[in-house]
C-alpha cells in the first residue's frame, strides 16, 4: 500500500435541537435562533427530516432480505455521527440514531448490505456491522494493520456469474484504495483484483451488478470492469473538487452528496448538497443545497431499484 490516503473531513455546521421530542429540522436556507420565543409563533416550515422515533413507517426488520425500507439510501452525518435514511423520491432524511462501536475514529465509508445492515469503516481502519434497526453495532473484526490494504471506500455489487465460495451469496463487498478488492465479510480476506488509479474514491453497486466509483478529484464518476480494477466508462458531473463526498446509485440514477473544496475559505460553513446525476443521459441535477448535514459516506443496498420510478 502507498502513502496512506486520507479524507479530509470539515465539521462545519452544527444542526441546532430545540427539543429532545421535536423533529429534526433543516432547510437551506441558515437560521437564527433567540432566547425569547414570540408569542403565538408560526409553525416551523415542512423541513426534509423526520426523526425515526416518531415516523409513521417501518423500519427494516432485522436479517430480513430486502426489506422495503432498505431499498433506499442511508448516510453518515459528521456533524451528530449518526446514519440518516436519505428517501429519494420525497428528498427527506430520517435520523435513525447514533451507532455506539466504541471507536476512537470518525465514520470513513459505509456500505449496506441485502438484509439491513451496514459496514462500517472508521478512520482507524477498524469495521463494524450495524444493524440499521436498532443501531446496534458489532465488530467485523477487521484491522487495517493486518491487510496493510489502507482507507478504503466501500459498496456491495449483486455478483454476475461469480461461483467463487468464499463471498457472500448473491453480492460481493467491494473495497477501492490503491487498487480494487474484494472483501470477504466471512473469512475478512481481501482479494485485489487490479489497480484502478482512481486515488480517493467512493464505491456504489448494483442490482444488476454494475459497481460505480465517485472520486473526489473533479467529481468525476466512473463504470468501473470488475475483473481488471479498470475504468470502463467515465463521465465529469461538473460539481468540482470535493473535501466530502458520498455517493449511491438508485434507480437508474447516481445520488451524489457533496460539499466543494474551498482551501481559501477555512471558515466556510458549507454543508452537503444532493446531486443527481444520470449516465443514460448525462444530465447533472442539484436537488438540495446546503442540507445541514456534511455527509461523509452512503450506502445502498443490492435491493434498491435499477430503473427510475414511474
Amino acid at each position: 500500500m502507498s502513502t496512506l490516503l486520507t479524507k479530509q473531513r470539515c465539521l462545519a455546521f452544527v444542526a441546532a435541537i430545540t427539543s429532545a421530542a421535536a423533529a429534526i429540522h433543516c432547510s437551506t436556507e441558515r437560521q437564527v435562533f433567540d432566547d425569547e420565543t414570540p408569542d403565538a409563533a408560526p409553525p416551523p416550515p415542512p423541513a426534509p427530516f423526520i426523526d425515526a422515533s416518531v415516523e409513521e413507517a417501518s423500519v427494516p426488520e432485522p436479517d430480513v432480505e430486502c426489506a422495503d425500507t432498505n431499498k433506499q439510501i442511508y448516510v453518515l452525518s459528521a456533524n451528530d455521527k449518526s446514519i440518516y435514511r436519505f428517501n429519494p423520491i420525497e428528498l427527506t432524511f430520517t435520523r435513525l440514531g447514533r451507532p455506539n462501536c466504541g471507536a476512537r475514529s470518525g465514520m470513513y465509508s459505509m456500505a449496506v448490505d441485502r438484509r439491513g445492515f451496514a459496514w462500517i469503516e472508521y478512520g482507524e481502519g477498524r469495521v463494524f456491522k450495524v444493524n440499521l434497526e436498532d443501531m446496534s453495532c458489532t465488530d467485523s473484526g477487521y484491522r487495517r494493520d493486518a491487510s496493510e490494504f489502507g482507507l478504503f471506500g466501500m459498496g456491495f455489487a449483486k455478483n454476475d456469474g461469480d461461483t467463487d465460495t468464499s463471498v457472500n451469496a448473491g453480492e460481493t463487498l467491494w473495497v477501492v484504495g490503491a487498487a480494487l478488492a474484494r472483501l470477504d465479510t466471512k473469512t475478512l480476506e481481501l482479494s485485489i483484483v487490479g489497480k484502478g488509479g482512481l486515488g480517493r474514491a467512493e464505491l456504489s453497486g448494483t442490482g444488476t451488478g454494475a459497481l460505480w466509483a465517485f472520486l473526489s478529484i473533479g467529481g468525476r464518476v466512473a463504470l468501473l470492469d470488475k475483473t481488471t480494477g479498470e475504468p470502463q466508462k467515465i463521465f465529469q458531473t461538473g460539481i468540482g473538487n470535493l473535501s466530502s463526498w458520498a455517493f449511491a446509485a438508485w434507480g437508474g440514477d447516481l445520488w451524489l452528496f457533496s460539499t466543494p473544496e474551498r482551501p481559501y475559505d477555512p471558515w466556510n460553513i458549507d454543508t452537503s448538497t444532493v446531486t443527481k446525476y444520470s449516465p443514460a443521459t448525462d444530465t447533472t441535477t442539484t436537488l438540495m443545497e446546503n442540507v445541514g448535514l456534511d455527509i461523509v459516506g452512503a450506502g445502498v443496498s443490492t435491493c434498491a431499484p435499477t430503473e427510475p420510478p414511474r
